[in-house]
C-alpha cells in the first residue's frame, strides 16, 4: 500500500491490522464528501495535538454505534454532526485500537475513497 506523503516513515504502526469489519464515524453534512476523510495532520499542518503523530495522521473511528452515541453526548462540538458507517475491507488500509478502549485509529492509503462505503446511519 502507498501511504500519503505527511506520513511518518515508521507509519502505520506495525502490529496495525488490515482493515476489516463495520466502523463508524462522525460526518459534518448529509452529503459524505472526501473532506470528511482528511486527517487531522492534512488540514491542519503545524498545528501540535500532543498525541503520537501516526495517530494524528489517521482518522478516527469507532467499532460500535454505541460508543460513538456516547462521544457525541459528551463533548459539545460534536452534537451537531452527524454519525456515518461503512464497511472497511483488506483495500481500505490499516487500523488498530489507540488512545481509549473503543477508539480505533484508520490509515488510509492514496487512492482510496473511502466516502465511496459510507452512509449516513443518524442524524443529529
Amino acid at each position: 500500500m502507498k501511504w500519503p506523503d505527511f506520513f511518518p516513515d515508521d507509519c502505520p504502526d506495525a502490529d496495525a491490522q488490515l482493515a476489516s469489519g463495520e466502523v463508524f464515524r462522525v460526518i459534518r453534512r448529509k452529503k459524505i464528501t472526501p473532506n470528511d476523510f482528511k486527517p487531522h495532520r492534512e488540514t491542519q499542518r503545524y498545528r501540535d495535538f500532543n498525541q503520537p503523530e501516526c495517530i494524528v495522521c489517521g482518522l478516527s473511528v469507532f467499532r460500535d454505534l454505541k460508543d460513538i452515541k456516547q462521544l457525541r453526548r459528551r463533548i459539545p462540538a460534536m452534537r451537531k454532526k452527524l454519525i456515518a458507517k461503512g464497511l472497511l475491507n483488506h483495500n481500505f488500509g490499516k487500523i488498530k485500537q489507540t488512545l481509549r478502549p473503543n477508539h480505533y485509529t484508520w490509515w488510509v492509503p492514496v487512492e482510496t475513497q473511502p466516502w465511496e462505503v459510507f452512509v449516513i446511519v443518524q442524524e443529529e
